[in-house]
């Protein structure tokens, strides 16, 4: 309505409490940004992949050579805690407390995704899918 105004700008406002607003549940969290991260082994992999054929462009021995002496291992190492760090401050946008698995933890990713499931009381299915793509990667030789 065009005569609408914020609450603070009313005589309500003395009624207000300046403090944050409540911790949101857990079902009420945004998880796209932890559904990335949980599929960021393979995504990783992958962006290895694309730096290699820039890197070694036109030289396809020499990219998969790279990649199976993971030249490039920092690639998805960083995706990862990036990801991380970006979910743990959407949340905390959110209004979720993240004390409990904020931190360093971060950059301990399957640590990160456990706790933080713990700490909003989901299931573990981002950390399980997290373990299944690492073990599927390090298991698997690289093929471009």
């Amino acid at each position: 309505m065009p005569d609408w105004m914020r609450i603070e700008n009313t005589d309500l406002r003395v009624h207000l409490d300046d403090s944050m607003p409540p911790p949101l549940t857990g079902e009420h969290a945004n998880n796209t940004v932890v559904w990335v991260l949980a599929f960021a082994p393979i995504l990783g992999t992958f962006l290895e992949g694309i730096l290699a054929g820039l890197i070694y462009h036109g030289n396809e021995h020499l990219a998969e050579s790279a990649l199976e002496q993971h030249k490039f291992w920092f690639v998805t190492l960083a995706l990862n805690i990036v990801l991380s760090y970006v979910d743990e401050k959407k949340l905390k946008e959110g209004g979720v407390k993240t004390d409990k698995f904020s931190g360093w933890w971060v950059c301990v990713v399957p640590v990160y995704l456990f706790q933080r499931a713990q700490a909003l009381k989901h299931n573990l299915a981002y950390f399980i899918v997290w373990i299944v793509c690492f073990v599927l990667m390090i298991s698997m030789p690289y093929q471009m």
